[in-house]
């Protein structure tokens, strides 16, 4: 017997419960079920930690036993792929808007979080700083790409689940869930190795959908102009880049 044989029928034990009895030297198979068991409980106890660990807020406002109940029905779903546990929760927020469709809170507060953890693990790319760009000559301004860093999303939420989440999170928990009239439009981020959040205005979406698509600056502006007064349009965008740069989610040239 082959080893890649054996590891086969473990992991297709701890997987799917599926013995192969061929695999195993052994005539007894009630002791070997219960050896392996102890192996399947050890592996999903360890997945369900790093998911409790990944989705701390969410576990806070399911309670302790309807989050593990959750997380088995995630796992038995999407068990881990990967030799590395880190991304073995990446699928949580769309399986619960599949499998829980009226629960639009719990998906949101998963994606939420779901996003602080892939930014802080994201490739720390340099950051474009406001030094730099001060040396960018004028006649190059309207050329100009901005260009994202690896670790900022664009999100949508239909309630305020970063904020209820940092409530959540904090000792003195006290804000309520609200539902949004409009979906809020939220930016997520890394910088100095923590995740960052905040929410933007419709127009400062509309001007980050554009560097999302590699516009350059004078394209922008130009399309900002269908929204923003064009006296003002350059103004408001300078102003809303230096915010932007100042949290470095920008790399540089």
């Amino acid at each position: 017997m082959k080893l890649i044989e054996i590891q086969s029928a473990v992991q297709a034990y701890l997987l799917k419960t599926e013995l192969n009895e061929n695999c195993f030297l052994t005539q007894d198979l009630a002791c070997l079920k219960e050896r392996l068991d102890i192996y399947r409980e050890g592996y999903y106890w360890r997945l369900q930690s790093v998911l409790k660990s990944d989705y701390a807020g969410l576990e806070r406002y399911l309670g302790e036993s309807d989050f593990d109940d959750l997380m088995i029905a995630y796992l038995k779903i999407h068990p881990s792929q990967s030799f590395s546990v880190r991304s073995v929760g990446m699928k949580l927020p769309e399986f619960i808007r599949t499998q829980y469709p009226d629960k639009v809170i719990w998906a949101e507060l998963a994606q939420f979080e779901c996003s602080l953890n892939t930014a802080l693990y994201s490739e720390d790319l340099a950051r474009l700083s406001m030094e730099a760009l001060k040396l960018i000559a004028l006649e190059q301004w309207p050329e100009w790409v901005f260009r994202l860093h690896p670790s900022v999303e664009l999100l949508s939420f239909n309630y305020n689940a970063p904020e209820f989440w940092e409530s959540l999170m904090s000792e003195d928990h006290e804000l309520d869930i609200v539902k949004y009239a409009e979906p809020q439009a939220y930016l997520v981020w890394s910088k100095l190795r923590e995740s960052y959040f905040c929410p933007i205005s419709l127009d400062e979406k509309r001007m980050f959908e554009c560097i999302q698509q590699q516009e350059n600056f004078a394209t922008l502006c130009e399309r900002l102009c269908e929204f923003i007064p064009e006296e003002r349009v350059v103004q408001w965008v300078s102003g809303v880049l230096q915010r932007w740069i100042s949290d470095e989610l920008f790399i540089a040239a």
